[in-house]
């Protein structure tokens, strides 16, 4: 983890052995600008190196896929609409994360007396809404 200027700090690690670089600062551009270094870096000793840079424009994040195709450009507003939607239909969310260029919205979901999934299997929930039961209590 730095803290400081990224660009200077960025000049102290050992990126060669880095995996992987997350850049979240505030400035959409500086987080360009420093994924674009890392690659380069990266690329110098031939080595590929993943990418995680935090967007607040949606046209923004498309631009960024367009000029580093591999790295994975998370949208902090998009994140937080997807969550507020989720949140507006009564579900309690819990958290998010992103796999396979999706988000997934982990919920809280109680089946009370009279709702309509009270009897149901939990494989046909699952197939029938699309969702992964992690826990059942009775």
């Amino acid at each position: 983890m730095l803290v400081g200027e990224p660009v200077m700090e960025l000049a102290k690690v050992n990126l060669a052995a880095a995996k992987s670089v997350i850049v979240v600062t505030e400035d959409q551009m500086l987080n360009l600008e420093v994924a674009l270094m890392a690659r380069e870096a990266a690329q110098q000793i031939n080595r590929d190196i993943g990418l995680v840079v935090r967007t607040y424009d949606q046209r923004f994040s498309d631009n960024l896929r367009n000029l580093l195709p591999d790295a994975k450009a998370l949208s902090a507003y998009g994140l937080s609409a997807e969550a507020f939607a989720g949140a507006a239909f009564g579900e309690n969310i819990l958290g998010l994360f992103r796999l396979n260029n999706q988000t997934i919205l982990v919920t809280e979901y109680t089946i009370e007396a009279d709702d309509t999934l009270v009897g149901e299997l939990l494989s046909r929930v699952a197939y029938g809404y699309g969702v992964v039961p992690i826990f059942s209590n009775g």
